[in-house]
């Protein structure tokens, strides 16, 4: 399954964009921290069908 829970869906990688490429690649990348002091972060991008995560850590 992809990361944005699709399972037809491949996530899309800055190093998949061709470096002509017309428009930029773009997201961002946000940090959270629960309870007990676990941290994660998540990469997220627009694509036509709105906003995914690229990926997530711990």
């Amino acid at each position: 399954m992809a990361c944005d829970g699709h399972a037809d869906a491949a996530p899309v990688s800055a190093w998949q964009v061709a470096a002509d490429a017309s428009s930029g690649f773009y997201g961002w990348r946000f940090q959270a921290t629960d309870d007990a002091d676990e941290s994660f972060v998540f990469d997220v991008f627009p694509s036509a069908e709105g906003w995914h995560v690229h990926g997530m850590y711990a």
